[in-house]
């Protein structure tokens, strides 16, 4: 509040409808009701990584991975009718939103399960125009990058550490 009121000195105007307030959850009710004015929550994704607690995580990544299934779902039904742009649709684009996120959150895999079920099910059964096991071989080698005759569509369960090990690596 106090900077509200000397912000505008130095060219600095915030605006509380727009600020978030991260908080422990003990605090979540006494921080809403001292600071109405503000979003309250017990966490939030902010610049590259979640700021708060495990359960507001977990929550956060399973609205995500919802998202991305049913994005999976939708690439799924125009397959059959334009098969590179469904591929290329979910190669660049949401294979890279997830990608990112796994890159900034530790330990995340296992979240991503509907996602690889969702692949191995629906999109590549779809893509490849018969329908298979899970186990079936040419699973693995959709894993493979292109240039080893693959189409570089990871597990996203198992890409999930490594992509986040070499994040921290550099």
């Amino acid at each position: 509040r106090r900077i509200c009121e000397v912000g505008s000195q130095y060219g600095y105007y915030p605006e509380p409808t727009k600020s978030m307030l991260i908080v422990r959850q003990p605090n979540l009710e006494e921080a809403r009701h001292r600071f109405p004015e503000f979003k309250v929550k017990t966490g939030n994704w902010y610049l590259g990584g979640f700021i708060g607690e495990d359960e507001a995580l977990n929550e956060w990544i399973r609205e995500k991975t919802k998202f991305w299934t049913e994005a999976v779902t939708d690439l799924t039904s125009v397959t059959q009718v334009f098969p590179q742009a469904a591929y290329s649709g979910l190669q660049k684009s949401l294979q890279q939103e997830w990608q990112f996120e796994q890159r900034v959150t530790k330990g995340i895999g296992p979240k991503f399960a509907t996602i690889k079920q969702t692949l191995a099910r629906t999109f590549l059964p779809t893509l490849f125009g018969e329908d298979y096991d899970e186990k079936d071989p040419r699973r693995a080698l959709a894993d493979l990058p292109v240039k080893w005759a693959g189409l570089a569509i990871p597990d996203p369960t198992t890409s999930a550490q490594p992509n986040y090990e070499s994040s921290i690596l550099l």
